[in-house]
């Protein structure tokens, strides 16, 4: 994440159904914007990240600029407090954030931009951040046990 200029992480648990919610509009948002990484994190699965982020209501998405933790968005309420919020409200939080760009403002100038669009399309999910940042891709059964290597 700090090799990254705009990051959105989401802390997640595979049974919390609000959890699920947020994913769906995250991997909506991470279709429009390429310059920004999006990456779900497992949190039980990652203490230190969720210690040293003071992560305690799930979900909780963290956005980063260059490596620092600019803002958060815990739970829904921000959002209208309801579970059928709509996704411009999500994209909203992250304009406000700066960690995505208008749309004209995004540029496919570079590979690199290239490689994480083919990445984020791949099943349609969110890459795991150690995969990630590694370039390799997801299996289908490995949300995020990369962590208990």
């Amino acid at each position: 994440m700090t090799g990254v200029h705009r990051c959105v992480v989401h802390f997640f648990h595979r049974d919390f159904e609000r959890c699920k919610i947020a994913d769906k509009h995250l991997a909506s948002l991470a279709q429009k914007y390429f310059r920004t990484r999006f990456v779900k994190l497992s949190a039980p699965d990652s203490p230190f990240f969720v210690e040293k982020l003071g992560v305690q209501i799930l979900p909780c998405i963290v956005f980063f600029l260059n490596g620092v933790a600019v803002d958060r968005l815990v739970g829904f309420d921000e959002l209208g407090a309801k579970d059928d919020f709509k996704t411009d409200a999500f994209e909203a939080k992250l304009l406000k954030a700066g960690v995505v760009e208008l749309a004209h403002a995004e540029q496919d100038s570079d590979e690199e931009e290239a490689e994480q669009r083919t990445r984020i399309r791949k099943g349609g999910d969110f890459v795991p951040a150690l995969k990630a940042a590694r370039g390799e891709e997801q299996d289908d059964d490995d949300e995020s046990s990369d962590f208990s290597d």
